[in-house]
């Protein structure tokens, strides 16, 4: 495979996701089939490792976590960066493949997991520094097709039998099996651990995936997933109660009493339009949707309300520092205010009017992650200095 159709696979997706970066607000939203793994020639970008750049927090970055005090950044062309002080630098992980990469969690400061396009899951055991992959479409696309078996045969050996769930049974199997070819190339928007031993996979167009050993195996639970329509399943979050809670497309909500346990369909959603993350405060439950739309409940998920805000941005993502709340998302839109006066939050504009998909409370600060890198912000707000691009601030850094 020739390194020109590699260079022009990296340039067609970053072309691809800047434009869903400004329509849709991030690229874990309502993908479609543009999310999909498109070859330049034979090039699987899947199979390529990330290239080494000189600065490559200035890349498109999606999600951000901690490995104790380590942050790491994820975002395009499997670029993988991690700090060891507040984010002032960063050193790029090795990563064996070049998709785009849409969420990252760590389970303890050492052992972390990534996911991406092309059902890419990748693993960590040495705080962020290398991965490894362990899963990709294909897998899964084929995990999918034998959870669909499984329950056809089971409905069929039950003494009751229910023929309306054969048939629905048979269907999605019908469905799982002569879309295999296409599945393993839909993104994977979320990875989510409740404990060391027990994660979920989710993704577009209703992929849910569960391990009950550590990532050991994963396994398919489609089957237990009240979502016939294959919504796609955007973020995930555990409640004060240990029940877990799913935020999708089309007012989706999808709760499970805990581990094991099947995901229904919530029949009181407050909203009809997209959810794009949700997240949970000491205090809290948010859900952050559609055009500004973004709803706040209790801390087991119940009782949700409006939270008004003078903007009709799309919200991304939020955070809590010591009682303050801040919301980002589209179009530099920023939402900051004490937690206990949610519909007094002050709303500014980020200079560049970049769209952010994550944020993490700083020792000092905040820090931002969007299409124009990675960003510091002041723990008061933008308005209080200008925000600075770490792409400036390297600079500036370096040459002193």
């Amino acid at each position: 495979m020739s390194s020109k159709a590699v260079a022009e696979a990296y340039r067609r997706h970053h072309r691809m996701w800047q434009w869903s970066l400004t329509l849709f607000l991030i690229v874990i939203m309502n993908m479609a089939r543009a999310a999909e793994i498109t070859p330049v020639g034979s090039a699987d970008l899947r199979e390529y490792p990330a290239l080494a750049l000189r600065h490559p927090e200035h890349t498109l970055q999606v999600d951000l976590a901690r490995a104790g005090k380590r942050i790491v950044s994820v975002g395009e062309r499997g670029i993988v960066i991690y700090s060891d002080n507040e984010g002032v630098s960063w050193h790029q992980a090795e990563v064996p493949v070049s998709v785009m990469l849409t969420a990252v969690t760590f389970i303890s400061p050492e052992e972390g997991w990534a996911v991406g396009h092309g059902g890419v899951v990748l693993h960590s055991t040495d705080r962020g520094e290398h991965w490894q992959k362990v899963l990709d479409g294909n897998r899964l696309a084929k995990l999918t097709i034998e959870d669909w078996q499984q329950h056809l045969e089971a409905l069929n050996n039950s003494i009751d039998v229910d023929e309306s769930a054969i048939e629905t049974a048979e269907y999605a199997l019908e469905d799982a099996k002569a879309n295999a070819t296409s599945a393993a190339g839909n993104p994977l928007l979320d990875v989510f651990f409740s404990s060391p031993e027990n994660g979920w996979l989710l993704g577009a167009y209703g992929q849910l995936f569960e391990t009950r050993d550590g990532g050991a195996n994963w396994h398919s639970i489609a089957s237990r997933t009240e979502n016939p329509d294959n919504l796609h399943l955007n973020a995930m979050t555990e409640l004060a109660d240990g029940e877990l809670l799913i935020a999708g497309e089309a007012g989706l909500l999808l709760r499970a009493g805990g581990e094991g346990q099947d995901f229904v369909a919530e029949t009181d959603s407050p909203y009809e339009g997209s959810y794009f993350g949700v997240f949970r405060s000491a205090q809290r439950v948010y859900l952050l949707g559609l055009r500004g739309n973004v709803f706040a409940g209790d801390s087991a998920g119940h009782g949700w309300q409006p939270v008004s805000l003078s903007d009709s941005q799309s919200v991304a993502a939020a955070a809590e520092s010591s009682g303050e709340v801040v919301m980002i998302g589209n179009g530099g839109f920023w939402a900051q205010g004490k937690e206990s006066a949610l519909n007094a939050l002050t709303v500014e504009t980020l200079p560049e009017r970049a769209a952010h998909s994550a944020i993490l409370p700083l020792d000092s600060g905040w820090l931002i992650a969007g299409n124009d890198g990675l960003t510091r912000i002041p723990a008061s707000g933008p308005e209080s200095a200008s925000a600075m691009n770490l792409s400036a601030q390297t600079n500036k850094e370096g040459a002193q």
